[in-house]
């Protein structure tokens, strides 16, 4: 009997003896006690099938767009296909790239095994489908199955909240009058933000940095689209109280009571066009990813009718400023897709310019367009995929990512925004102090293969939580004396820490432009994103080191 167990998570899960062979595959920290496994992860050739199916992936995902015109996702000249997050890729937030990517090397190592035994632990229904698919006929057994019955309902009140919150603004901006009462005087140039989420405690975004002079405005929203930022009623006042009225112009000021009732008709009329959508099944190398990808239609789904919506908004912002140049962020996500799309086709004349918001990397599928998908600076949007007029790239290997992609007129920056924090710090490179810094998603994960090194109490630790994670999993470590939680800024702990511990967060690129010792741990089954990794799947310094 030849078993293959799965585990998925960061648990630890007892099985029964086995007199065959058993394999073991994790995705996640997760463990197995009780049996004797072979351990068949191998994270340099993930990175490698990552990379190697990156453009035909990207291909498959881009046919999507003649179905969703089929099914009449289309406003005005634009396909929402190219405003949705299954257009963008969100390997950040959905798992299904990573998903074929694990299931692809599960089939290479085990080619020529006979899989006898597939037992599962803590998979969803939709992981379940796809490895079902690559292992057909083997005798399968699940253990904490996952089911996420309630998104769809969970989604639904999302909507309703954001709808029902849209209204308000726009009945209080009827009654003040906002728009009105803003500083009439123009500026050629506008710097896109989401306030106050990316504005540093100076006013500044921590984004554009100095970029921004003193005739330049920031057009900024607190609303934005309910996910990049949620501003309960509450919030949005105190949020738009705080706001410097001489630089910021705030695009939530054009919100009208009319907003809401167009975004519920909207929404309806997507939901009832996805029903064709969701009820088609979808296969990549005939891995069956439905799941993954019925989950990601719905959440676009939600996305694209606050992407309308806002787009109507920031048509009257633009109107109302009129400006000449146009800087924005997130260029490469739905919501800037958005502003390229209103730009382009209500105002043409408005110099576009996206710009890099942080590191990039080909393994990153956020930042590649179909190798025969027409990115267009210019509508109609149809076949084509709205993107900036040019491009402010950070470095010379974006520059070439972009470009590789279809994107053009890239110009490196001469001075990054976001990496101006790094002229204050102090480095200390004898330090023996060592900076964890985990990424948004893998914490636990990350603490939990870092304990047995704190635990020998050879050095003291630092661990600075991601600002926008859950960081509940950070008391199961309270125990561990000489590891602090910190909450400083994270220019302080560079300045004081001679070793830095990341998986993919960028505060490992900025350790290693300072020079400091990185070391990039491999978490089981997760393609790694960092740029620290080269294509191949080394680091691509000696003074990075690579940790399984």
């Amino acid at each position: 009997m030849t078993d293959l167990i799965i585990v998925q998570g960061d648990e630890e899960y007892r099985v029964f003896s086995n007199p065959g062979t058993t394999y073991l595959y994790r995705i996640g920290s997760g463990k197995i006690v009780g049996r004797e496994c072979l351990l068949i992860n191998n994270s340099n050739r993930l990175s490698e099938i990552a990379e190697n199916i990156r453009d035909e992936y990207s291909e498959w995902i881009h046919s999507f767009n003649a179905i969703f015109q089929k099914h009449r996702f289309v406003h005005d000249d634009l396909s929402l296909f190219f405003v949705s997050d299954l257009s963008c890729k969100r390997t950040e937030i959905f798992d299904t790239f990573n998903i074929v990517c694990n299931c692809i090397l599960i089939e290479e190592i085990l080619r020529d095994v006979d899989i006898d035994h597939l037992i599962l632990f803590n998979s969803s229904a939709s992981f379940r489908r796809a490895i079902y698919s690559v292992f057909p006929v083997a005798k399968k057994t699940n253990h904490n199955p996952i089911n996420n019955t309630n998104l769809m309902f969970r989604r639904f009140l999302s909507n309703v909240r954001f709808l029902s919150e849209i209204a308000v603004v726009g009945v209080l901006n009827l009654l003040t009058r906002d728009s009105i009462k803003e500083d009439i005087s123009k500026s050629g140039r506008y710097f896109f933000s989401i306030y106050p989420k990316m504005t540093a405690s100076n006013g500044i975004d921590s984004k554009y940095g100095d970029l921004v002079g003193i005739e330049d405005k920031y057009a900024v929203s607190i609303v934005s689209d309910g996910m990049h930022q949620h501003a309960t009623i509450r919030r949005y006042l105190r949020w738009k109280k705080s706001l410097p009225k001489q630089s910021y112009a705030l695009v939530d000021s054009f919100i009208r009571p009319s907003d809401c009732l167009k975004g519920i008709y909207n929404y309806l009329r997507l939901f009832l066009f996805s029903r064709g959508l969701v009820a088609t099944n979808y296969k990549f190398r005939r891995i069956d990813i439905s799941g993954y990808i019925k989950d990601e239609i719905g959440q676009s789904v939600s996305r694209i009718n606050r992407l309308i919506l806002l787009g109507g908004v920031f048509d009257r912002f633009c109107q109302f400023h009129q400006p000449k140049e146009f800087v924005y962020y997130l260029h490469e996500y739905a919501l800037g897709r958005m502003i390229s799309w209103v730009l382009a086709s209500k105002h043409p004349r408005v110099l576009k310019i996206g710009f890099q918001h942080g590191p990039a990397s080909w393994r990153k599928l956020l930042y590649f367009l179909a190798p025969t998908e027409l990115a267009s600076a210019n509508s109609p949007f149809l076949e084509r995929v709205p993107i900036p007029d040019q491009i402010m790239a950070e470095d010379q290997e974006s520059k070439l990512l972009y470009e590789y992609s279809g994107y053009r007129n890239v110009q490196v920056m001469e001075k990054v925004g976001r990496l101006e924090y790094l002229d204050k710090v102090n480095v200390s490179k004898h330090s023996r102090l060592i900076l964890i810094a985990p990424g948004l998603h893998d914490g636990l994960a990350m603490m939990r293969f870092m304990r047995a090194r704190i635990e020998l109490k050879e050095d003291e630790f630092v661990v600075k939580p991601h600002p926008l994670a859950n960081n509940l999993y950070l008391s199961e470590f309270s125990d561990l004396s000489n590891l602090e939680v910190s909450f400083r800024p994270i220019f302080e702990l560079l300045s004081i820490a001679g070793i830095i511990f990341v998986t993919y967060s960028s505060v490992g690129v900025e350790a290693y432009q300072l020079g400091l010792k990185v070391y990039v741990i491999n978490i089981p089954g997760r393609v790694n994103e960092t740029p620290l990794i080269s294509r191949d799947g080394v680091s691509i310094s000696k003074q990075i080191q690579i940790l399984e």
